[in-house]
């Protein structure tokens, strides 16, 4: 049996099922034998959106009237903001694409909830990266709103559904994360309840790492007194030929300025059990 629940979310752009490889092979050597109590689920959801995304980009490099420099740059522009934007507009219409990532995350959790034999007040970490931490956001106000799939789909189990709407995320680390790109033209920003007014006694710790050379990632404590809370960490990511630039933004993953202190996060949630 599992002892705690880690979840990740990728972010924009055309990200592979394989996108956490490299995250897991490196953290399971930080945690040696502690990664055997982990449930470890890497949530994909860049299908949900990329096929209307696909049909267009082979449409317009396929016209041989179009001439497109810096192709790669177009395609990871194209894709990534297309993402947001899709998301955002689905939300707003109450549409399909939302809930199915929505589900996505709930169902990532009902794995987990097998995993770790049905105790909903066992740990759940979450490393979101880029738009990942717009949808995770999105998803824990929603929980706590009853909004889109916590309007009605309940199990009709409580410590189920306490689990589905994360009561016991006790750590959500960001990762080049780009949520001021969304909310900044907001004039009150405001952010989900980090301490659960069922769960008085547990406040949500929320690690945001950003490289200050990733123009997608940002600091969130100045976005308003509801962010107070989070705690923003400078970091540098990347090799030689990233670490100084925007390219950055793609090497959170295995970077151990990121992954030491998850490992530490992790190693404290299993001492504490």
């Amino acid at each position: 049996m599992k002892k705690l629940t880690l979840i990740t979310l990728h972010g924009i752009g055309e990200e592979m099922p394989h996108y956490h490889k490299g995250f897991e092979k490196k953290l399971k050597k930080h945690l040696g034998s502690g990664w055997e109590n982990i449930s470890f689920h890497p949530i994909h959801y860049a299908p949900i959106l990329q096929e209307p995304q696909t049909h267009l980009w082979e449409k317009i490099v396929g016209n041989p009237k179009n001439r497109l420099k810096w192709q790669g740059l177009r395609k990871f522009v194209l894709f990534g903001f297309s993402d947001a934007a899709v998301l955002e507009h689905s939300a707003a219409h109450k549409g399909e694409k939302y809930m199915q990532v929505q589900l996505q995350i709930q169902e990532a959790l009902d794995k987990a909830y097998i995993e770790v034999g049905k105790d909903s007040s066992t740990p759940i970490v979450i490393v979101a990266h880029s738009l990942g931490a717009q949808i995770i956001s999105n998803y824990l106000w929603d929980a706590q709103k009853d909004l889109f799939i916590f309007k009605d789909n309940n199990t009709g189990n409580e410590d189920h559904d306490n689990f589905r709407r994360l009561r016991n995320l006790t750590n959500l680390v960001t990762i080049g994360c780009n949520i001021p790109v969304f909310n900044a033209g907001i004039e009150n920003r405001e952010c989900f309840c980090a301490q659960h007014e069922k769960l008085h006694e547990k406040k949500l710790q929320w690690d945001n790492f950003y490289d200050p050379d990733d123009i997608l990632g940002w600091p969130l404590k100045d976005l308003g007194p509801s962010y107070n809370f989070i705690k923003d960490h400078p970091v540098n990511v990347g090799n030689w030929l990233t670490s100084w630039n925007f390219l950055s933004h793609d090497y959170y993953w295995t970077s151990s300025k990121v992954l030491k202190p998850l490992a530490d996060i992790l190693r404290r949630g299993l001492a504490k059990l």
